[in-house]
């Protein structure tokens, strides 16, 4: 039996920001733009204490308040998402981006709701549309290497081992050191090892337990 992680993308789910940073041309006011980043902050805090709930009303007053805001938008879809409306997610990411395309989060939080529906092809599309946003711009580096890691682990589940390696490769190539890369390690070692590479999977099972010795799955699937 094996077990393959997923904390890494829901992680970057977890650690969105609210504040506007891809916005056009703002007609916003000082005191509107403190009010949307107060919103912002607090229903982050609810979904952080599980009270979705609580955090879809309060982003639902906030897009009545600030319709034409993506950060509305989008802090209802992570609110829904969170409380287990994936399709109403779904739905509010997509108008986040279409207030702002090039609000790239939502599209990954699209790819990843469908990765956590094992719809795979539909989050490899998705997860596509984010490497292409962020490639070539050096401060969405991490950005685009989490796009890539995320990407594999929906083609490993879909059968396409070898485009899973490639993608594992090059999220590793692009940025190696960060939060959560213990993860894109241990996971390429299990795909190695299902395309027969059993040297190269402990290899990266050890670069994981180097880098995170308190990893918990490292011995948890042990294969002949």
């Amino acid at each position: 039996m094996k077990k393959i992680v997923i904390c890494f993308i829901i992680i970057f789910l977890q650690n969105i920001i609210y504040l506007p940073v891809f916005a056009k041309e703002n007609t916003l006011t000082i005191e509107q733009m403190k009010e949307i980043n107060a919103f912002g902050n607090k229903i982050e805090y609810l979904i952080s204490q599980k009270k979705n709930s609580q955090a879809c009303l309060l982003a639902y007053e906030m897009i009545q308040r600030y319709p034409n805001e993506p950060d509305a938008y989008f802090s209802y879809a992570k609110a829904s998402h969170h409380a287990g409306y994936p399709s109403r997610a779904i739905e509010y990411y997509k108008k986040c981006f279409k207030l702002d395309n090039t609000y790239y989060q939502a599209i990954f939080n699209i790819g990843l709701v469908y990765y956590q529906q094992k719809a795979y092809k539909k989050a490899i599309k998705y997860y596509t549309k984010v490497i292409h946003m962020t490639s070539n711009n050096t401060s969405y580096i991490q950005n685009n290497a989490t796009a890539y890691s995320n990407r594999a682990l929906a083609k490993y589940y879909d059968g396409q081992l070898r485009s899973a390696l490639k993608d594992y490769n090059k999220s590793l190539s692009i940025k190696n050191e960060y939060s959560g890369v213990d993860h894109v390690y241990y996971n390429r070692g299990l795909c190695k090892y299902d395309l027969g590479d059993k040297s190269g999977a402990y290899e990266d099972y050890s670069t994981t337990k180097k880098i995170n010795p308190k990893f918990k799955y490292i011995y948890y699937d042990k294969r002949g």
